[in-house]
């Protein structure tokens, strides 16, 4: 009994994070730049984390629609990324001061995604995708090291690749920020493209809940069957 008991809270828990990843809600606002509003000057936007929290800025981008041989993939616009900096980039300010309980216990795990491309003959070009912590909105007060997720491009226009980066959020946290990386020296002085943006972080508060409640469910009937004689 004490083994079937394991195997339906193993089983259970199992099923309940699949469906909290599945349903996680993306935290990054316009995540695939269909709003077609240009990005805020990076300087701007990490002076100031509450005015421009869920909106996107960089160094030298803007928001386009199909370019040359570069076609969005469901949609009409996308991210193009320019610069002579070693690296371009874009990124969005996320608060996730929502989620404290769940940070300060050590068990959230965040995942940030995009989709990239770059034209026609760009081969090797090298993109990432980055998530950096911060304990109070403020630039200069990260909160540990910062992770990232690389991907080394292949020269085929009509396919975009995806990079992506997963951990454990630092203890402490209540602001993200999100970028999206082109190594500019790897982009033959061309343009980069990204789409499809995500943010997410499991389990969100409602399914701690969920599975709060569901271990003390299987807790008291466990407790049942070894009082039964």
């Amino acid at each position: 009994m004490k083994t079937k008991l394991a195997a339906v809270s193993y089983s259970l828990f199992a099923i309940f994070c699949t469906v909290s990843s599945a349903h996680a809600a993306n935290l990054l606002l316009d995540p695939s730049f269909e709003n077609n509003v240009a990005p805020f000057f990076i300087n701007t936007a990490l002076s100031d984390f509450p005015t421009y929290q869920g909106q996107w800025w960089a160094e030298a981008a803007t928001v386009v629609p199909t370019t040359g041989s570069i076609t969005p993939p469901d949609g009409s616009y996308m991210l193009r990324i320019t610069g002579n900096a070693p690296y371009d980039q874009a990124g969005q300010l996320t608060d996730v001061s929502s989620y404290a309980a769940l940070i300060n216990s050590g068990n959230a795990t965040i995942n940030l995604s995009a989709l990239f491309n770059v034209p026609d003959g760009v081969s090797g070009a090298h993109a990432a995708v980055e998530i950096s912590y911060f304990t109070s909105a403020n630039y200069y007060a990260p909160n540990g090291s910062s992770i990232i997720g690389s991907l080394t491009l292949d020269n085929n226009y009509t396919t975009w690749e995806t990079a992506s980066v997963s951990g454990i959020v630092t203890v402490g946290t209540t602001w993200v920020l999100s970028q999206v990386v082109y190594t500019d020296s790897t982009l033959a002085g061309g343009p980069g493209y990204v789409y499809q943006t995500s943010l997410t972080i499991v389990p969100e508060p409602g399914m701690s809940t969920v599975l709060g409640l569901g271990a003390c469910a299987l807790l008291v009937r466990r407790r049942r069957v070894q009082a039964r004689p």
